[in-house]
Parts: C-alpha cells; structure tokens; sequence
C-alpha cells in the first residue's frame, strides 16, 4: 500500500481535549481545562474564551510554542452549572471546526455510579468508599434493570467483560487469583496525570495482583510502582470518543481503605468525570426518563424536532454535528454536549497514516537459504549445442 500526500502544510491551533473538574466529595472551585495544541513550525499566540449562554465569562491570552500542546484552566463561578462553551482563535489557522469545545457541568447534581461483581465482598469494600462521598449515588449493578437507567453512570467492577461492554467510562479493578497472595508496592510517582496527584513516591500501596500488573490492561501507565525487586505499572489510563477507562492493578479485597488505594480510587473518579454529559460527534445520546408524548429536540443547528415517545429513556442517533443538544418535555430539559475534537483531523501540519498491520509477520534469525534451482535447463541446452554440432559436422562438404 503506498500512501501520498496531496497539498501543502498549514499552520493550524486546535482544541484537542476538554475537561470539567467539579468538586467530588469536598467542596471545592468548579473548573473547566481545555487542552490546546500548535499544529506549526512557529510560535503562535492563541485567544481562549470561556462562555455560558452566549456569555462571554473570562479570557486568556496563551503563547503556544512550536507543535506544543498547552491546557488552560478556567474557574467557574460559584452554583453556576449547564454547558459551558471554549473557543479558541489564533492569526495562523487553517481550521474552523477544532476551535469550539464543550463541557457539562452539573453544579450540584450528584453522578450515578454502580458497582459490579460475583463478589459481596468487593461491592461491600467499593461501596464503602462510595458511602463517604455526599455526591456519589452508587448501587449495585441490577442486570435484569432496563439499560436506559444507568445511562451516563460510571461502572466500577472487577468483571473485564463487562468493562469492555459498558458504553460509558468504568474503572477496572485486578482479581486476586485463589492461592496467590496480593503484594505490597512502593510507588514511584513516575508519570504526570491527574491519577496520581497527591501519591508520594515510595508510598505503600497493599492489594497489589502483580500478575495482573504484568498482563496488562487498557491505556498507558500513569502510575508505577516497585513489588518483590519488579517494575509494574499499578494504574493505567485510557481515553477513547467520550470514554474513559482506568485499569487499577489492586483488589479492593485485598487492600482494605489504606490511604493510598482510596486517595488513588477517588482520584480516577475525578478523572473520569470529567467528561461526563460529554460525547463526540457520531456517538448516540441516551437521555431520560422522558414520560410518554412528545420530547421537543433542539440540536446545534436547524429546527427543533418532535418525536413521540413512549415514556423512559431517550436514544438520540443523530449527532451528526458537534454543540448543545437540548431535550425538553414540559418543565423537564436536559442538555448534552457533542464535541468534534480529534488531533489527527486537526493535523494540518503533517499527515502521517495511522493504518497498521494486525499481524507483523514473525522475523526470522536464520539465514535465508538461497533458492533451488533446478539443473534440467542447463542439460537441455547443452544436449541442443552437441546435436546443433553433429548436424553441422556432417552436412559440411568433405574434400
């Protein structure tokens, strides 16, 4: 396969991620971080703005250097919640689409979080903690429940099927394997993200399965550690469209409420949060419960539409654009964010093909034997030569 370019490179500063961190158990100030990127051979000055309802709330004015990526903070006011816009502009910029982000806050609100396991000890122990978080509304997972309602909740779960099924972002926790006892590890804050905030290197983390440690899960590590002499990756991170995924190499089980597995467990919660009432363009909105008539739908662009429902959740396919989708029936609105944020798209400066094989074929060390060939060829040509100089021996004229 041979892939080419066409056209020339263009400088280009885009919004490549957004994130709503909103106080989680403590109260705390409500921010909204966007994450811009240079996508140029220059340095580049970008405006960012923060609004709410067409509000213009702050301002910042940030120096991007060459192909950087930089994130920006914003405070959000006090008991302000609903969606909350970005925008971004630039001198240098070949893109309009990546200039506009957005983000759910939910103010007050508390998140739905259920637990999953074959376990009554690991939801006792993951339900414990939950117990001291005021904003956490957690139950057990109810699988004969209808799916709509627990639309947007986190999942956490020691089960990696139903992780791997879950549409919405979940933390994974390990299993400890019968007859393998977990392992105290020493961490080594090696990796800078927002998981590991406030872990202290060499600190004491119980409950670690270094077997799953040494497997593997989803993402990258973001927070390492040391158990028995070995280097393991004790938390891992990923992000894909609006979801989020953490893979913690602990059994809840094993490690009890230490300080350090809590501070780590609420830290992921935070993380994953934050993109909460957030999805990307193409990916359905499950919204509700709606009573039976008709939902008013109000997307980014367009006129409003109306659809009859039958009552209960609300599944909405076409997000064909990115912005606010507002749902409302009677005295009940809902809104939704959709972002279109995507580094690969908004690459304007190199264009580098992200195909690649499922299966590289296995190299080999031996020398490769040269090829046979085979000898009939040689003998017929040369059979053809002694007959070609018999024939002219004798037809040649004898004196």
């Amino acid at each position: 396969v041979e892939f080419r370019s066409f056209g020339q490179a263009l400088p280009n500063v885009a919004l490549v991620g957004v994130d709503a961190h909103e106080p989680l158990c403590l109260p705390s100030e409500a921010q909204m971080v966007v994450t811009l990127q240079n996508f140029s051979t220059q340095e580049q000055e970008a405006s960012v703005s923060l609004l709410h309802n067409g509000r213009r709330l702050a301002q910042q004015t940030v120096a991007l250097a060459p192909e950087a990526s930089v994130p920006v903070s914003f405070a959000v006011p006090e008991q302000a919640d609903g969606i909350f816009e970005a925008r971004v502009s630039a001198k240098h910029d070949a893109l309009a689409f990546d200039n506009q982000a957005w983000a759910l806050l939910r103010g007050a609100q508390r998140f739905p979080v259920r637990v999953a396991s074959s376990r009554p000890a690991f939801i006792e122990a993951v339900g414990r903690w939950l117990d001291a978080c005021p904003r956490a509304q957690w139950a057990p997972l109810d699988a004969a429940a209808d799916p709509g309602d627990n639309a947007g909740a986190l999942l956490v779960t020691d089960d990696g099927a139903a992780a791997a099924s879950w549409p919405s972002s979940v933390v994974l926790f390990a299993r400890q394997p019968e007859g393998q006892p977990a392992v105290v590890a020493q961490s080594v804050t090696a990796a800078s993200h927002p998981i590991s905030e406030y872990i202290q290197p060499l600190e004491a983390i119980p409950g670690v399965v270094p077997s799953a440690a040494m497997t593997g899960a989803w993402g990258d590590p973001v927070l390492w550690g040391v158990a028995n002499g070995h280097k393991l990756p004790l938390v891992r991170a990923a992000s894909s469209g609006g979801r989020r995924m953490v893979s913690l190499m602990t059994d809840p089980v094993a490690s009890g409420s230490s300080v350090a597995s809590v501070v780590v467990f609420f830290n992921s919660l935070r993380w994953l949060s934050g993109t909460f009432g957030s999805s990307m363009v193409g990916e359905p909105l499950v919204v509700g419960p709606f009573g039976a008539g008709t939902v008013l739908i109000q997307p980014p662009r367009g006129p409003a539409q109306r659809r009859a429902h039958p009552g209960g959740w609300l599944t909405y396919e076409a997000t064909d654009r990115a912005g606010r989708y507002r749902f409302s029936q009677g005295r009940l609105v809902i809104e939704r964010a959709v972002n279109a944020m995507d580094p690969v798209e908004s690459n304007t400066l190199s264009r580098a093909s992200t195909w690649t094989s499922d299966q590289e074929e296995p190299a080999s060390s031996a020398p490769l034997a040269p090829p046979r060939q085979s000898v009939v060829p040689w003998l017929l040509a040369l059979l053809a030569v002694v007959i070609l100089s018999e024939w002219v021996l004798y037809t040649r004229p004898r004196r």
